[in-house]
C-alpha cells in the first residue's frame, strides 16, 4: 500500500472518530457536509467534509480536495501575504516564485493557483463553514492567474464579503495560496 493511500486512510480514521467530538454544520448547496472540526491554531477550523480532508504531512497540513485532486497549503505559510506597491507583472512574478520555491509537506511541485481554482476553493469552503489556516488572517484575498496565464487577478477570502468575488489585481491586500496537482489516487 502506498504511503499516500496510508495517509489517506489514516485521516478518514481520525475524521471518523472526530465526528463524536467535533461539530457539523452542512452547506445550502449540498456539495459538501462536515464530517468533523479541529482547531486550526489561529481561531478558525479545519474541517474535514465530503470534499475537504485535512492531511498532515512532516507537522505540516494540506487541504486536499476530492473533486478536482488539488491538494492546498494548509498550515504555516498558509497565506503568504504579498508584498504592497506592487505593479501586476511584478506581483505575478513575486506569486509564482513563492510557491515555485516552497517545499512544504514534503512536495516541491507547489504552483500558483489558477483564479478559477482559488475562487472554487474559497467559495466551497465558504459553503461548507470552513476557514483555512491563515499565517495571516489579514490575507482578505487571494491571488491567482487569469484564465490565459499572462496576469494576477484577487478572489475575496474568508472575511471579504462577497466570497469569492474576482477583481483585477490593482494593488490590494492579498496573499498566495500555493496548490499541487495530486497525481496518484486521494
Amino acid at each position: 500500500m502506498q504511503l499516500h493511500t496510508k495517509m489517506l486512510l489514516s485521516s478518514l480514521v481520525l475524521g471518523t472518530i472526530m465526528i463524536g467530538c467535533g461539530s457539523s454544520s452542512g452547506d445550502s448547496s449540498g456539495s459538501s457536509s462536515t464530517s468533523g472540526t479541529t482547531q486550526n491554531g489561529n481561531g478558525g477550523t479545519t474541517q474535514q467534509t465530503s470534499r475537504f480532508a485535512p492531511m498532515t504531512m512532516n507537522s505540516e497540513t494540506v487541504m486536499q480536495d476530492t473533486t478536482s485532486n488539488l491538494e492546498w497549503v494548509n498550515s504555516a505559510p498558509g497565506c503568504h501575504p504579498m508584498t504592497p506597491g506592487k505593479d501586476a507583472a511584478t506581483a505575478m512574478n513575486e506569486a509564482i516564485n513563492h510557491c515555485v520555491a516552497l517545499n512544504f509537506a514534503s512536495h516541491t511541485d507547489w504552483r500558483l493557483p489558477t483564479i478559477t481554482e482559488v475562487q472554487d476553493f474559497t467559495v466551497e469552503m465558504q459553503n461548507a463553514g470552513i476557514i483555512p489556516y491563515y499565517q495571516n488572517p489579514a490575507c482578505p484575498r487571494l491571488v491567482g492567474f487569469n484564465a490565459d496565464k499572462t496576469a494576477i487577478q484577487n478572489t475575496n477570502t474568508h472575511n471579504t464579503p462577497p466570497i469569492g468575488t474576482i477583481t483585477d489585481w490593482g494593488n490590494l491586500n492579498a496573499g498566495v495560496r500555493c496548490v499541487r496537482d495530486v497525481t496518484t489516487g486521494m
